[in-house]
């Protein structure tokens, strides 16, 4: 299994809230179907040479040329017909084929209207055809996949927090998440990290009651069929699926007894961050990339960090320690 992408894997921005209440709430399913109850200590074995059970890769050479500049990869998606769009963290957004042939910069930076200044997140419509650029202001550019489409909407998020990644809605909503406030003092308010939108920007929905530690690092990631996956925002280590029609639970990542205790790093930590990171519990699974029968998701514990390779059929897998080559 190769990857195109290389994230910084470090933990920033850690948050810590409690609440009792979030107002208007959907009703989504939390109960995580046994067969999707992942116990990774005992039923993944142990490589040390993943060459073994690879038996294909398929690699294609990206065009260079002066518009299609990128580096520090920080997020990409898969259209319907198998294009690349790739942000960095520098703000460039590219489009690649299947072959690897540059098609086109999405967008580029500026004041205009079919410009952006900073992307926190992309992500594709549920019908395809238009990309949604989430700016650092809290808005929403709906940017149409195809050069015949020149319509451009805005849509300023009716959200006081700031939004870090988006998954699209069916109606033309959007799924909105919020890591943490912008202020300190409203861990004390009622506050849940994730809201439903409508075309305008209006919230809908809110959902998951902030009760833990998170960070802004891989929120969502694109799965088949541009469903998108929440990865886990507490000790709970819960994967939910952001899917057209509602919020679900999709996996459950258990360490058992080596699984990180709840509020760990405000409890026992102290809110050292080394002190929490060093501690011997897995903790922060992410990464998570799903196809119709493989599930691969990260993981640090024991003071080393882990990737897992999961047959969903089999229930089984690998795991293997991580190194800066990979």
């Amino acid at each position: 299994m190769s990857s195109i992408m290389n994230i910084r894997k470090s933990y920033i921005y850690i948050a810590i809230c409690i609440c009792v209440s979030c107002g208007k709430k959907d009703t989504f399913n939390t109960e995580v179907d046994p067969s999707c109850h992942l116990y990774p200590l005992k039923e993944t074995m142990t490589i040390s040479n993943i060459e073994n059970y690879i038996d294909s890769i398929n690699l294609f050479q990206i065009e260079q040329n002066n518009d299609a500049i990128f580096s520090n990869v920080k997020k990409v998606i898969v259209g319907k017909n198998g294009d690349f769009y790739i942000l960095d963290f520098n703000n460039n957004l590219i489009t690649f084929n299947q072959e690897g042939k540059f098609c086109r910069k999405v967008a580029e930076r500026g004041q205009a209207n079919n410009e952006y200044i900073n992307l926190e997140d992309i992500a594709l419509s549920i019908d395809g055809k238009h990309l949604l650029l989430l700016e650092s202001s809290n808005r929403i550019i709906k940017y149409p996949i195809t050069c015949s489409d020149s319509t451009i909407d805005r849509i300023v998020l009716d959200i006081i927090y700031p939004i870090d990644a988006i998954a699209p809605d069916k109606n033309n909503g959007t799924y909105c998440f919020a890591t943490y406030p912008s202020n300190v003092d409203e861990y004390k308010e009622a506050y849940c990290q994730l809201y439903k939108v409508d075309r305008k920007g209006k919230v809908l929905e809110r959902n998951l009651p902030c009760v833990d530690f998170g960070t802004t690092i891989m929120n969502i990631t694109q799965s088949r069929d541009n469903s998108y996956l929440l990865r886990p925002q507490n000790s709970e280590h819960i994967v939910y699926r952001l899917s057209q029609d509602s919020l679900m639970a999709a996996y459950k990542i258990d360490f058992e007894e080596e699984n990180i205790p709840h509020r760990y790093y405000y409890n026992t930590a102290g809110q050292d961050m080394m002190k929490y990171i060093s501690s011997p519990y897995f903790k922060v699974p992410l990464y998570f990339y799903e196809t119709d029968y493989v599930l691969y998701f990260s993981a640090h514990g024991r003071n080393k960090q882990y990737s897992y390779i999961y047959s969903l059929n089999k229930k089984e897998g690998i795991i293997w320690i991580e190194h800066d080559t990979d």
